[in-house]
């Protein structure tokens, strides 16, 4: 897959990026697996970088190994979750703390789908224009990123420990929008989903991914 070509810094809407997992149906830190000549984490930033700005990649588990693999990429910050066994919603409401302080909204990304193409960033920017948010979607399935408007917020703050996000996207409604693009329903939380989506795109992009399993 060639490099994809960065939007305008001024062009990009700031994007959370979900990394603080402990990888433990995987057997190892998978956003440290190879994927296409490059460790996952690493692939996944670059891409959204190329439609986001800032990228705020939020951290728990094996932080320094997944900072150390974002060197020298512009345009990322890290911020660590010390809460971030207590669930996913903790993450996102660090990342929500990082955000720029007047931003119309912010993308919500996860660091083990790196298969995710910059034209579905696009897809969701093309259907913007209302307060709702956006689900990047692939044959009617919901999957990721997804688009918060910022008037979302306020919701997402009040979540309680061990509620989902799919409670304010059900009480204030949310749009799945086609994408076109298979990774936004491919995360890798298993061996097995790991070697079936290497030799998937691999195959496709010629990307020469290999197993560290």
């Amino acid at each position: 897959m060639a490099t994809p070509e960065m939007k305008p810094q001024e062009a990009r809407l700031p994007c959370i990026l979900l990394a603080a997992g402990a990888s433990s149906r995987m057997g190892s830190h998978k956003l440290l697996l190879p994927v296409g000549g490059e460790v996952m984490i690493r692939r996944t930033a670059r891409i959204a970088l190329a439609r986001c700005y800032p990228l705020i990649v939020v951290t728990g588990y094996a932080s320094g190994a997944v900072e150390e693999a974002l060197v020298r990429l512009d345009g990322v910050s890290t911020v660590f979750n010390p809460a971030w066994t207590t669930g996913r919603v903790s993450s996102v409401i660090r990342g929500i703390e990082s955000l720029p302080a007047t931003c119309p909204g912010f993308f919500l990304h996860h660091a083990d789908m790196p298969f995710v193409s910059e034209a579905a960033f696009d897809a969701l920017e093309g259907a913007m224009g209302g307060d709702v948010a956006l689900v990047a979607g692939r044959s009617g399935k919901p999957g990721h990123p997804v688009y918060f408007p910022s008037c979302y917020i306020p919701a997402i703050l009040d979540l309680a420990q061990g509620e989902s996000l799919k409670r304010v996207l059900d009480d204030k409604g949310s749009i799945i929008v086609e994408t076109g693009c298979d990774g936004v329903l491919e995360d890798m939380d298993s061996p097995e989903d790991y070697a079936a989506l290497c030799r998937k795109y691999c195959a496709k992009y010629g990307l020469g991914c290999g197993s560290a399993l």
